[in-house]
């Protein structure tokens, strides 16, 4: 799927789990987000992010699904 920005997507991540982002930028393999809704999940408490925050993420282990 091709993710573009400014759109709103839902994202199925390995390792950070699920949770809803708009796309604020994209370059090579990764994408910037703000988080719309869910949590962002990472080993170290203080990496996750909450609504609201920017994300970085690398789109190899994200499945995509656009929201309307």
């Amino acid at each position: 799927m091709e993710v573009l920005i400014g759109k709103i997507y839902q994202v199925n991540h390995k390792r950070k789990g699920a949770f809803k982002i708009k796309v604020i930028s994209i370059y090579d393999k990764y994408i910037d987000g703000i988080v719309i809704e869910g949590k962002v999940d990472a080993i170290l408490k203080e990496d996750r992010k909450f609504k609201g925050e920017k994300v970085t993420i690398n789109r190899k282990f994200c499945s995509f699904s656009e929201i309307k």
